[in-house]
């Protein structure tokens, strides 16, 4: 394939005669559109601007040694203004990514790793072991009303809530004091509207009974299900060893997806990584890829189209350039 190479940064002409050179056939028809027309090198890739706004970006990948196209939403006017030591952060983020695996010594926060063609992996939050996953998660919890608005930064529901709230049903619901009190709580809640003073005395005691409290006040659910939390945190390591399972999933196209293999445990959009682990990809076009992770984490993974990375810059220690 190094002929193809050649011919895209020296002969694009020639180029668009060889539909072999290219990852596929929309790859081929995008540069049969645009190549031959005025283009830009920067670095390892060719850019065609043909719309204001709109570039297209021309490389070679890194598994298949072919040629790869990608449309970007930038101006090439942008890099140029740059300092040249940010030219690749600009094209990398206007692809949709912020790392090559083959950059990353270690993770970290908001990093979008590109592990094969256009698969990445977001980095949601990152642990020192696992012992500090178990008790951050928990600690958050138990912090209340703050967990809640904190971690909306950063995903959408909050993978950690998510991670409480499985735990309480599988440890803590099975309580049938725990059930006798929540339905008590929750209907004198209901029925505190209707001002029925003899009724709602009458669940309150029962509520102070059960649980031994000195005051009158009712506590709410939050209250109760953050005190038992605090009662069987010992178990929540054990919680998760048991969630934890060999995962295969699928991203990209539904013709060709990529599979990733892992172990792991799978909420919604998210995965907890629980230990340090090869990540295996694989793709009948890339072929197999694996991905070393050295620390817990919370991931997610996605292709170049789910626009995981930030479009924005750092110039200087206090300002920042969106593109």
């Amino acid at each position: 394939m190094d002929d193809c190479k050649t011919l895209l940064f020296d002969n694009p002409q020639e180029l668009i005669k060889r539909p072999d050179c290219f990852l596929s056939e929309d790859h081929y028809y995008r540069a049969k559109s645009f190549l031959t027309q005025n283009h830009t090198i920067v670095m390892d890739y060719v850019l065609v601007q043909p719309s204001k706004g709109m570039v297209y970006i021309f490389g070679i990948d890194d598994t298949s040694g072919k040629i790869f196209s990608r449309r970007a939403e930038f101006d090439i006017s942008v890099i140029f203004a740059l300092n040249e030591k940010l030219w690749l952060e600009v094209l990398k983020k206007a692809m949709g990514f912020t790392h090559h695996r083959w950059e990353v010594r270690e993770l970290s926060e908001d990093q979008v790793i590109r592990l094969q063609g256009d698969l990445v992996m977001k980095v949601e939050k990152v642990y020192d072991s696992l012992e500090d996953l178990t008790n951050s998660i928990i600690s958050e919890y138990l912090s209340g009303t703050e967990y809640r608005s904190r971690f909306r930064t950063f995903a959408d529901p909050e993978i950690e809530e998510m991670l409480v709230e499985e735990f309480i049903r599988e440890y803590i619901s099975q309580d049938e004091e725990l059930k006798k009190v929540i339905r008590l709580i929750n209907v004198y809640e209901e029925l505190q509207e209707y001002r029925n003073n003899e009724i709602l005395s009458e669940i309150r005691d029962k509520i102070r009974e059960i649980l031994g409290l000195a005051t009158n006040r009712v506590p709410n659910v939050d209250t109760i299900y953050r005190q038992k939390v605090r009662e069987k945190k010992d178990k929540f390591l054990d919680f998760l060893a048991k969630k934890e399972e060999k995962l295969k999933l699928k991203y990209g196209h539904a013709t060709s997806p990529h599979l990733v293999e892992l172990l792991g445990i799978l909420l919604d959009r998210y995965v907890v990584i629980l230990r340090e682990q090869d990540i295996i990809i694989s793709h009948e076009e890339h072929g197999l890829t694996s991905f070393h992770v050295n620390k817990p984490a919370i991931v997610r993974f996605g292709t170049l189209d789910d626009r995981f990375a930030r479009r924005e810059i750092r110039i200087s220690d206090s300002a920042y350039l969106e593109f």
